[in-house]
């Protein structure tokens, strides 16, 4: 199967793990494991976290925040 690589996935939930941020994968991921698909796209995280105690988290790593739109129903995302 293809997928990107796991080790951005596993550093992104390490940190949110160890904020004690709940947190899900969701997107083609999700669906990969569910034996839906055959391709990861990319990692999908969510979390019901502010901006404000996730981009603590990441002031490390480059990210880009994307606008909301109407295909997903989340107050911010962040493209790592």
């Amino acid at each position: 199967m293809k997928h990107p690589s796991f080790e951005v996935l596993k550093e992104i939930s390490e940190r949110l793990k160890n904020a004690n941020i709940k947190h899900a994968l969701g997107g083609s991921g999700l669906l990969a494991h569910l034996r839906l698909v055959n391709e990861v796209r990319d990692w999908d995280l969510t979390t019901d976290a502010s901006f404000k105690e996730v981009d603590g988290l990441f002031r490390d790593i480059e990210y880009e925040v994307l606008k909301p739109n109407d295909l997903y129903f989340s107050e911010y995302l962040l493209k790592i």
